[in-house]
């Protein structure tokens, strides 16, 4: 593995420098680790770095409920380690709502994924509706 890695720095090394018109540079096993990090390669962080990835697909936008619903199980079954049960389900839904959603979702009882659906669908009809008669008197 060492040797690959190696052998890996050395291409990148000489692939950069001939990009660049510079000399090629020397090979040496001492200094392989060294010469790679300046590349300064991406690091992997393992189960932390998949949570991250999915608090950024969940996130609502400008979409309406039924949209980011339809999105959201989607994409979840690639997530089965973060919506494993019911509750953390719910929990990464409400995460993505828009912060005006979850503001009215916040006071409410724990509730299944379905039961909040259904809650966040209403709040966003009501506020539809709130935003219709603003216009209206304006």
């Amino acid at each position: 593995m060492e040797n690959f890695m190696i052998r890996m720095t050395e291409l990148l090394e000489t692939s950069i420098a001939i990009r660049r018109n510079e000399r090629v540079p020397a090979t040496g096993t001492d200094e392989a680790l060294e010469r790679f990090l300046k590349f300064q390669p991406p690091l992997f962080y393992g189960e932390a770095e998949q949570e991250t990835k999915a608090e950024l697909f969940l996130e609502q936008g400008n979409l309406t409920i039924a949209q980011y619903t339809t999105k959201f199980n989607r994409l979840a079954k690639y997530y089965l380690r973060l919506i494993d049960t019911d509750e953390n389900k719910t929990q990464q839904f409400v995460k993505g709502l828009r912060p005006e959603l979850q503001w009215a979702l916040a006071p409410l009882p724990p509730m299944g994924f379905a039961v909040v659906v259904e809650a966040a669908t209403k709040t966003e009809m009501a506020d539809q509706v709130v935003m219709q008669r603003k216009a209206a008197i304006a």
